[in-house]
């Protein structure tokens, strides 16, 4: 017997530990866990303490804290390359020959019977190589040889302990499939290659595969590959697996009409996931490029994807609406898709980059995704500890349900809908870079953005957190730059927020809380939504908001006393405020604001100066709204779709700075009943002055009268007219601003459980804000006595309503038309 070994066994040792460090140098028995579960044979999700009572989440937990090693992973036969050729097989159209045992050919069948390696040349035009060994492990050397099979799989493996598919130096292989599959053995034979053992594939030569109608390759054990060039091509998915796919080394490409690479395992938590350590894969998919139902952990790699046409073939649009308001004020939800934008999915099926439905770890390597859903998703918990990560993204750059946390490596999201979204998102190192057309991160535990009733609420969800810690971090948003619909907490790192120049978004927003501890910030942007840490900070923040509209690219900087910087940013786009804090600033102190050549001063009386100016919660356009004895079909909807809060801007520049006093006695009148409001010290346009504002409170001043339309603000934040009274609606009906419809006439009131009123045939409303088209074209009616056209403002007192007074503060706030005041 003649034994060729390409590869001597230090170098295939070298191989080994270059590509995937510590692998096991015996054989052993495969192990088909979970990257996740280590040794344990228990996932993380099965184990986390903090499961919400699913079967898999997805949590981190101890035991996926550290790196999987890959000796779980491959053996040292997967990088075997070396063959014996005492058996060969020469393909032939017109006779297939065969020198030595263990092979028998009937037609253009070659069946291999034992264990060994068989060395395989020629070509077959319609012929298939079939293993069926029962449990003997088999080795099958492709030295340019070519079988293409009409109508099955041109590699099917049968039966066997395993099988290594070995490709020879310099060769060039071929295993296609054509035309419509048909069962053998009661079998669905769906793919060119079609495995029902695990399959290894290594080498060094270059191997085509191709399926004119159905999959590339088929495993429904585990599939893995340590070495090789290979290109797939298939109608459907590239590789299927059941149990893992792994991948160590090799260079390759994959082109698929929906996913790319897929593994699912529908019995087992621990099966089903995708495990790289290094290798170049090269993914352009239908649907998904790499899809799991169980972990996909990556250590090593270069990864370039292109799933379901790319970022430009995303739909998700930021929409100044922020959803839809309900049916004639009811609430009920929307489908996920419109909880988070405006218009539909354009894609038939998913198409994100990365997808998992437990956990994704990425602690090593390369990737480049351009997806027209989210780049990278997991249902569970997403975690980066390294590498570097580069996507455009119809829609989420990483999307996590439930914690996506980067302590290293570098995120770069240079096109996304949102950046980061998750229930809790936690930056403690790294490089993080997101450009965002909605939020740059979100976190919340839920749809938040769906429809809502009366003068639609954001809604708060104290499980929601955003918390960063270390890193830095770089927001170009033109939605919230950092946006938690229950608690932020800065910590530490250094934060560059370029965040919106519209009035409906802020470059910080909380639900609950916004505190700051520790760490570098600097976030600018609009002033109608303006929002500052809260006053239970212990690090000093300074919100400020300068005199109008400050030009993109000028630099922000603070300086202390002394005049040294102690931090400075030039946003990306036009800004109207900015907070600022970093572990300098505390109270008691005098620092110096710039914005490009002005300066002003600013006088800490307490660790918060400058108050935030938003107040009420509000949101979109309301939907459709139900008539009652009105008949029109012309109603707006239910007062306002659900959005984010409302950013009625009732206190001027000057309060919103803080309201100390000015020793520009000139520009500040000293007369208290004085309705003069401008900016003491305010810089003119042509000259480079220092104010002086000190934030001996940050509640607007009070010392002169209030802006003639400016409403009182309610304890829950709800603006209230005079004598609390709510602005006036159609025929004079005044809706609770409560977030419910107001009572009926006879006491009803419209179902809020979620689901609009019945509708003929039991038809449902479109989500696209308009009726449905009813029999002969009439409206559905609500409880008698309904109430008619529901008042389409903007989330009532929210959105857009209000914009932050410029030129110093002298302009009055704006109401509405129709608005009683």
């Amino acid at each position: 017997m003649k034994k060729r070994t390409a590869l001597s066994a230090l170098t295939a040792a070298c191989i080994m530990m270059t590509s995937c460090a510590g692998i096991k140098n015996t054989e052993q028995t495969e192990n088909t866990q979970s990257p996740a579960s280590g040794n344990s044979g228990t996932s993380a999700a099965a184990g986390s303490t903090e499961s919400s009572g699913s079967a898999v989440t997805g949590e981190l937990s101890a035991k996926t804290a550290s790196a999987v090693s890959a000796d779980d992973m491959f053996t040292s036969r997967d990088f075997e390359i070396g063959y014996s050729d005492e058996t060969t097989v020469n393909l032939s159209d017109s006779g297939t020959t065969v020198s030595g045992s263990g092979v028998t050919v009937n037609g253009s069948t070659i069946t291999v019977t034992e264990k060994g390696s068989y060395l395989f040349t020629g070509s077959l035009s319609d012929g298939q190589i079939v293993v069926d060994a029962g449990e003997e492990k088999v080795q099958i050397v492709l030295s340019n040889a070519s079988v293409t099979d009409s109508g099955s799989a041109a590699l099917y493996v049968k039966s066997a302990d395993k099988v290594f598919v070995t490709t020879t130096e310099n060769s060039v292989n071929k295993l296609a499939s054509s035309g419509e599959y048909v069962n053998s053995d009661d079998v669905n034979i769906d793919g060119a290659v079609f495995a029902k053992a695990d399959i290894t594939f290594n080498g060094t030569g270059t191997l085509e595969i191709s399926s004119e109608t159905a999959h590339g390759i088929v495993a429904k054990d585990d599939l893995k590959v340590t070495g090789g060039t290979y290109t797939i091509e298939s109608a459907k998915k590239g590789i299927d697996c059941n149990e893992s796919v792994r991948i160590a080394d090799g260079n390759i490409t994959v082109t698929s009409g929906t996913d790319g690479i897929h593994a699912e395992n529908e019995n087992s938590a621990d099966k089903g996931f995708v495990y790289i350590c290094g290798g170049n894969i090269t993914i352009t998919s239908g649907n998904d490029a790499i899809d799991a139902s169980g972990d996909i952990t990556a250590a090593d790699g270069t990864v370039t994807v292109t799933s379901a046409g790319g970022s430009a073939s995303g739909s998700k649009q930021r929409s100044e609406s922020f959803g839809k308001g309900g049916w004639g004020g009811m609430r009920w939800d929307m489908d996920s898709a419109a909880s988070t934008d405006s218009s539909a999915d354009t894609q038939s099926g998913s198409g994100k980059g990365i997808k998992s439905d437990s956990l994704i770890t990425i602690s090593g390597g390369t990737f480049i995704i351009d997806s027209a859903d989210d780049a990278v998703h997991s249902n569970g918990a997403v975690s980066v500890t390294g590498g570097s990560i580069s996507a455009k993204s119809g829609d989420d750059g990483v999307h996590a349900g439930t914690t996506l946390s980067v302590s290293d490596g570098t995120l770069n999201i240079t096109e996304s809908y949102e950046g980061l979204e998750g229930e809790v998102i936690s930056i403690s190192g790294g490089i993080v870079n997101i450009k965002a057309s909605d939020d740059g991160m979100n976190a919340s535990g839920s749809s938040n953005s769906g429809n809502s009733g009366f003068g639609g609420m954001t809604e708060t969800d104290a499980n929601a957190k955003l918390e960063i810690s270390g890193g830095i971090v770089t927001v170009n948003s033109d939605g919230d730059g950092l946006d938690s619909n229950g608690y932020l907490t800065v910590s530490g790192g250094t934060i560059f927020v370029s965040g919106p120049t519209n009035s409906g978004n802020g470059a910080i927003d909380s639900g609950i809380s916004a505190t700051v501890t520790g760490g570098s910030i600097i976030a600018a942007g609009s002033s109608g939504m303006a929002e500052n840490f809260g006053s239970d900070s212990t690090q000093g923040s300074i919100l400020y908001t300068f005199d109008g509209s400050i030009a993109a690219e000028t630099e922000i900087s603070l300086k202390d006393a002394d005049g040294n910087v102690l931090i400075s940013y030039a946003p990306e786009k036009q800004f109207q405020c900015a907070v600022i804090s970093t572990p300098e600033v505390a109270s008691g102190s005098i620092y110096t604001v710039t914005a490009g050549e002005k300066e002003y001063s600013v006088e800490m009386t307490s660790n918060i100066y400058g108050a935030g100016s938003n107040f009420g919660h509000g949101g979109g356009t309301g939907g459709f709204g139900g008539l009652g004895n009105n008949t029109e079909a012309s109603g707006n909807g239910g007062f306002g779709g659900h959005g984010k809060r409302g950013g009625f801007n009732m206190e001027n520049s000057s309060a919103q700075n803080g309201s100390g006093s000015d020793t520009n006695t000139a520009e500040n009148p000293t007369d208290s009943g004085s309705k003069d409001v401008t900016r003491p010290g305010k810089a003119s346009d042509t000259s480079t002055e220092k104010t002086n504002d000190s934030n001996a409170a940050v509640q607007p001043d009070t010392s002169g009268e209030a802006p003639q339309s400016a409403p009182e603000s309610s304890e829950n934040g709800i603006p209230q007219m005079p004598e609390g009274e709510p602005p006036a609606l159609p025929d004079g009906e005044m809706p609770q601003q409560d977030g419910n419809p107001p009572a009926f006439p006879d006491g009803e009131m419209p179902q809020q459980d979620g689901n609009p009123p019945a509708l003929p045939d039991g038809e449902m409303p479109r989500q696209n804000g308009n009726p449905p088209a009813l029999p002969d074209g009439e409206i559905p009616q609500m409880p008698e006595g309904g109430f008619g056209r529901g008042g389409g403002m903007r989330g009532g007192f929210g959105g857009e309503m209000g914009e932050m007074p410029q030129n110093g503060g002298t302009e009055q706030v704006q109401l509405p038309a129709g608005t009683q005041t």
